[in-house]
């Protein structure tokens, strides 16, 4: 699966977990941002922005948040989200808050990873 294969809802949520990942350290990393690039480059530019836009206003508070992860349903959807996360989370040195994040995701898909550095098993 990639990112283009996502539909509007699992689009939302990677925006969200991204969103969610990338500000635990409060600063967009060169890192986190040539991968941003990247799925800009998979989604297409305008899908990229319009979901990137369309969460930022609905995901501002962290109920809607937590929706959204658990309307993730597609466990291929879960694991490419997950994963993406959790490359944006190493890619500048994978922090305490940015690791808690990444298995409470896991958590909501019932992801099985290492709580220790977030890997997948």
């Amino acid at each position: 699966m990639k990112l283009s294969d996502l539909n509007e809802s699992e689009g939302l949520a990677l925006m969200a977990v991204l969103r969610l990942i990338i500000s635990s350290d409060e600063t967009l990393s060169a890192p986190e941002s040539k991968i941003l690039v990247r799925c800009a480059n998979e989604l297409g530019s305008e899908r990229f922005r319009q979901l990137r836009d369309q969460a930022g206003e609905t995901f501002k508070a962290r109920g809607a948040l937590h929706s959204a992860v658990r309307a993730v349903e597609r466990p291929e959807a879960q694991l490419l989200l997950y994963r993406t996360a959790l490359e944006a989370a190493q890619s500048d040195g994978l922090a305490e808050l940015e690791l808690e994040r990444l298995v409470w995701i896991a958590e909501q898909w019932k992801l099985a990873v290492d709580p220790a550095n977030g890997q997948p098993r």
